[in-house]
């Protein structure tokens, strides 16, 4: 199994080629600026569309990692878009099982901060084996038809798949004044 870094890497080309795929000029910026801040790539439609794409992965078939609960309470509630500089419009969420078993679901900056924020709520208060109520844990979000979960935990359906990115009128201009 690779190394998170190298996971993190192999995503953020796999999301690439997917968007080249669909038509789209696409470039990775972690090969111009080494972990450039929120966004990894950037992705544009003929009609002049700009996407700008946070990547997440995990090195499991049916979930990725989306956030760390310690992480998320030190940015004041937010796992996205959390330091200084230009701000993404979505988040790539890569669950990468293998070759052959990968699945990719973009989703608007919004929704994925609302699907972390459920998740931590809900794990922060479900107690460990030894009766301990967990404190730091990695937040993953599951791809919605793949493995049993309560609803509020699972990526929808309608986010699978880089039709998802295409069918979504979140733009740069939507999050550009956001706040850091």
């Amino acid at each position: 199994m690779a190394d998170t870094a190298q996971n993190g890497r192999a995503a953020e080309k796999y999301v690439d080629y997917l968007l080249t795929a669909a038509g789209l000029h696409s470039m990775n910026v972690n090969a111009v600026e080494q972990n450039t801040p929120n966004i990894d790539i950037i992705a544009w439609a003929a009609d002049g569309t700009e996407y700008r794409i946070s990547v997440k992965s995990g090195a499991y078939r049916h979930m990725a990692q989306a956030a760390h609960s310690e992480g998320f309470a030190k940015a004041g509630g937010r796992a996205f878009n959390t330091k200084p500089g230009p701000r993404a419009t979505h988040v790539a969420l890569v669950a990468n099982g293998g070759p052959g078993d990968i699945r990719v679901a973009f989703l608007p900056v919004a929704e994925a901060e609302a699907l972390v924020k459920t998740r931590i709520e809900t794990w922060k208060t479900t107690r460990k084996r030894d009766g301990a109520l967990r404190k730091d844990f990695p937040v993953y979000l599951v791809f919605e038809g793949l493995k049993a979960c309560h609803s509020s935990e699972l990526i929808p359906e309608r986010y699978h798949g880089v039709a998802a990115l295409l069918r979504d009128p979140t733009t740069a201009a939507d999050c550009a004044d956001a706040p850091a």
